[in-house]
């Protein structure tokens, strides 16, 4: 049954408040109950009762996307093959072919087609990363790194190496979705590339249909409608 399926997953935690930590381990729960949820938070951040296993890493502001994807290496090295999400989603069904991948060694998503016509705006943007103003998302990280699932640790090595050739801000933001662009651009292992309005899907407003979705992903904004939309999905 698909509901028996064993696998890892793992979410970076390093808030204060763990609401969201909550609601993503008692999601993955629901729908994988045989499942091993890993916490993967700094040396303060506390433990959510509902995960099975936390592993505490030394976080630093200024290589934090380096960081995060050095940890996730060395989650793939101790724990095996997992599933890696971002602290801020809910899995809404079972998503065994997410993580059934055969022969793949890792998959993705993509980013919405509305989503890869976006610019970087000077707003945002202008003083960090000047040379982004004016390109669109899809040109420059035409995936989403919210949720990737691995196999092979030399995937997420491979991600690393690309840092070498990042200037240093971007070992404090964007760097990871760089690095994955690299990781499917060089061909260089299998990967299996999901829909992003399934299993990333970010919703905008609390009384959307999501009935075909499986994975929410609150980005930006969108965090205000993580709690009413989990309250309302699953009556919690």
């Amino acid at each position: 049954m698909i509901l028996l399926c064993k696998m890892n997953f793992a979410f970076i935690h390093i808030y204060k408040d763990i609401l969201f930590g909550k609601i993503l381990t008692y999601s993955i729960k629901l729908h994988h109950p045989n499942s091993s949820v890993i916490q993967i938070s700094d040396l303060n951040a506390k433990k959510i009762e509902d995960v099975d296993y936390i592993e505490r890493k030394k976080f630093y502001y200024e290589t934090i996307m380096y960081d995060f994807i050095k940890a996730q290496r060395d989650i793939i090295n101790k724990y095996g093959p997992t599933v890696f999400l971002d602290a801020d989603m809910i899995v809404l069904k079972p998503i065994t072919e997410f993580f059934s991948i055969e022969n793949y060694e890792f998959s993705v998503t993509q980013r919405t087609e509305e989503n890869k016509q976006l610019y970087f705006t000077p707003v945002l943007h202008k003083e960090k990363f000047p040379e982004l103003i004016g390109k669109k998302f899809g040109d420059e990280m035409p995936f989403n790194a919210g949720i990737y699932f691995c196999k092979n640790s030399d995937t997420l090595k491979y991600m690393l190496s690309i840092f070498n050739k990042l200037k240093s801000n971007y070992y404090e933001w964007y760097g990871d979705q760089l690095a994955l662009r690299e990781l499917v651009k060089i061909n260089k292992f299998k990967i299996k590339i999901f829909n992003d309005y399934i299993y990333n899907y970010t919703p905008n407003t609390v009384d959307e249909d999501l009935s075909d979705k499986k994975v929410l992903h609150f980005k930006g904004k969108t965090k205000k409608l993580l709690v009413p939309i989990f309250k309302k999905i699953f009556n919690k």
